[in-house]
């Protein structure tokens, strides 16, 4: 009895060494590959996300640098025409009567004011005599112009920028430092930083009669630094050439130049090894210590006719030091990514693969434990009796269901991973196409401003007008950008559908215009429509009923259009190149499209083609997955399948094909008005 129970002992032991063997040769290597896959995403991702950062700063500053350029540019624009005005030669003129000069500087002053009010970024404009003495002075603050009354005119002639604009010849332009404004020897709280765009004016002998002056509001350009308005990661400032803060990250650090207390308080005595590399370069992009850096060189006289400009003065009262040349004036555009935020995002990514790790590695011990025990079990089951075949049998019809379904995550997985390799660089474009449009239509407001007020421009610009063909330029452009932002929506729809098959993501479901929708897909599919050489153009016949909104997922709803159509024009083009012996196109294509309300409960949208149509044994597999008539590399097959999903089971509706050989194909598509009415009567 005693020998017996030591035999059973000797046996579990010997049993349980084994399973345990067993089990760590296959926990083991599942381990370490799990990990050694995880390590190798991590550095990818990881380098991923530095690069988009990196590239993300770079493209920032040069967009902020072509804005800073362009908006110096108009404000030269700008005071070259108003120190045209024919009412500048009357005042000068020293044969002009009383009345004649009082009635021109009241005009001149209307001018202002109107200018004034209408840019919202000049905080004077100002007509000074050779003097200093002001002649006509327009101030505009808190949204509003007005016309500074003769008794509270001032002389300038001991200001910086008055005696280096005096000394300009005609046509020169000087553009002071960006300072701040300076009000009664002091500076003026709270801070105003202005930049001063003056040029001389000159009588109609010559004579240098006075000048005209702009007062810029440089927080309209420092705005543009702000996190609202930029895609940068960190902090963006903008420097002087002598290192001094204009905008920085501390506020207290900003306009040293202009405080006898902060004359230290720059980037180069801060951090001289980083203001030695981005002052020696144009342009660049390091890391240090401290994190990204990516900066650019804006020159503001450069490209700008005429223009000159000095160091300036702190003081009051004080002149220039020296003048400056066109590459001696000019900003240092920084962006600024602290290794904090740097190292945020990575350790985002490190704690998620550090938890998919220990989740993984807890699923691979339950499953190689499963997996022995399975093993051993099914080792012990083929030494018993042929009575346990069955059973056997039918442990390896389980198994092959779990390869079957592991296959489908697997399929899952790959959709969603393309769909987010997809959607990165399209939401690049989709965000740009928004600022964009923007700039677009910010110009082309500006240049109807300048039609409306100078109808009647110079020769020169006339025939430039002309050149470019300017009124289809502005009924063009905006068209173009629309038609880009419905091309980047639509791949971001196609990009959520992915999504969406791989259960990674969901839609919104609202009331939408299913006419809307179809002509959004006809515009995309425009450039195949059009008529080619092989073929003249496929016609669209519209049938339209008068349909009510319905409660849809709109961008899943396209793709089901945009895959119908697609392959209605494939169709339609197959038939064409069969033709194209012939000496006249006898088969011109033709895509119907028509739309109902069925039982004042459902819409019907059939869209029809006179092509070539199918065979019964194609209409039986076409909603099937990955079925396709098209040559290898021509067609995935998937497109008609997850129509189908996206009708049936998305919106709870119905999706049938009608095909007769020779004579075409209809899609015919119903869907409910109302989900939630369908859902009910599902008993959801």
């Amino acid at each position: 009895m005693l020998k017996q129970y030591d035999q059973n002992q000797t046996c579990s032991h010997n049993q349980f060494r084994d399973t345990v063997k067993k089990f760590l040769g296959l926990f083991l290597p599942l381990t370490v590959l799990v990990g050694t896959g995880l390590a190798i995403f991590s550095h990818i991702e990881t380098n991923t996300i530095k690069s988009e950062i990196a590239s993300t700063e770079r493209r920032e500053v040069e967009v902020k640098k072509e804005l800073f350029i362009n908006h110096i540019s108009s404000i030269r624009a700008d005071l070259i025409i108003l120190s045209q005005q024919h009412e500048l030669q009357l005042i000068f003129d020293p044969t002009s009567s009383q009345e004649i000069l009082k009635k021109s500087r009241a005009a001149l002053a209307q001018e202002y004011l109107v200018a004034s009010q209408q840019k919202k970024q000049y905080n004077e404009i100002r007509l000074v005599d050779i003097t200093g003495q002001e002649i006509v002075r327009v101030h505009f603050d808190l949204g509003k112009a007005n016309i500074i009354p003769d008794a509270q005119l001032q002389n300038h002639s001991h200001r910086y920028w008055f005696k280096d604009t005096l000394v300009l010849k005609k046509g020169e332009v000087f553009i002071s430092p960006l300072d701040l404004k300076i009000n009664s020897g002091k500076i003026e709280q709270p801070l105003k930083p202005i930049i001063r765009f003056g040029t001389p004016v000159f009588d109609s002998q010559g004579r240098k009669r006075g000048m005209l002056v702009l007062s810029y509001l440089g927080e309209i350009l420092l705005q543009k630094l702000s996190p609202q308005h930029s895609l940068s990661s960190g902090n963006l400032m903008l420097l002087n050439s002598q290192g001094y803060w204009l905008k920085g990250i501390k506020a207290e650090d900003e306009w040293g130049f202009m405080y006898d207390d902060r004359r230290d308080r720059t980037l180069k005595k801060a951090f001289p090894e980083t203001w030695k590399q981005i002052n020696t370069q144009q342009t660049g992009q390091f890391q240090n210590r401290q994190g990204l850096y990516t900066f650019t060189t804006i020159y503001p006289l450069l490209g700008i006719k005429g223009a000159k400009s000095s160091t300036g003065s702190g003081n009051p009262f004080g002149s220039s030091q020296a003048r400056v040349d066109a590459k001696s004036y000019y900003w240092k555009l920084v962006t600024f990514v602290p290794t904090t935020v740097l190292k945020a995002r990575v350790q985002k990514i490190y704690n998620q693969l550090q938890l998919l790790f220990v989740t993984l590695t807890g699923l691979i011990t339950t499953g190689c434990w499963l997996v022995v025990q399975a093993t051993i079990k099914r080792q012990q089951s083929e030494q018993q009796a042929r009575g346990l075949k069955q059973t056997l049998e039918e442990m390896h019809r389980n198994q092959a269901q779990l390869v079957q379904t592991e296959k489908m995550a697997s399929l899952g997985q790959l959709v969603a991973g393309v769909a987010h390799e997809i959607n990165n660089p399209v939401n690049f474009i989709h965000g740009n196409l928004i600022h964009t449009n923007e700039y677009a239509h910010n110009l082309l407001k500006l240049i109807q401003l300048y039609q409306k007020h100078y109808p009647n421009p110079v020769p020169e610009i006339q025939a430039e007008i002309e050149a470019t063909d300017l009124a289809f330029l502005q009924q063009d452009l905006p068209k173009l950008l629309t038609s880009m932002k419905v091309g980047a929506d639509r791949i971001r729809q196609i990009v959520l559908s992915l999504r969406n098959f791989s259960r990674a993501d969901e839609a919104d479901c609202k009331e939408v215009d299913i006419h809307q929708g179809l002509e959004s897909t006809l515009l995309i599919l425009q450039h195949r429509l059009k008529p080619k050489s092989e073929r003249p153009a496929i016609e669209i016949v519209r049938e339209y009923s008068c349909l009510p909104l319905v409660e849809c997922y709109p961008g899943q709803l396209n793709q089901v259009f945009m895959n119908i159509l697609a392959n209605a024009i494939d169709a339609l083009e197959e038939v064409s190149t069969q033709q194209t012996s012939a000496p006249t196109p006898t088969h011109p294509g033709q895509i119907t499209l028509r739309t109902s309300v069925v039982d004042s409960n459902w819409v019907e949208i059939a869209i029809a083609d006179n092509g070539p149509g199918m065979s019964k044994r194609i209409q039986e597999q076409i909603f099937n997955p990955f079925f396709t008539t098209k040559p290898i590399g021509q067609g995935t097959g998937m497109g008609m399948w997850i129509s189908y999903q996206i009708v049936t089971e998305k919106h709870r509706g119905k999706l049938q094909c009608f095909s007769t050989p020779g004579k075409g194909t209809e899609f015919i598509i119903r869907l409910p008005i109302r989900q939630k009415a369908t859902a009910n009567s599902y008993g959801i």
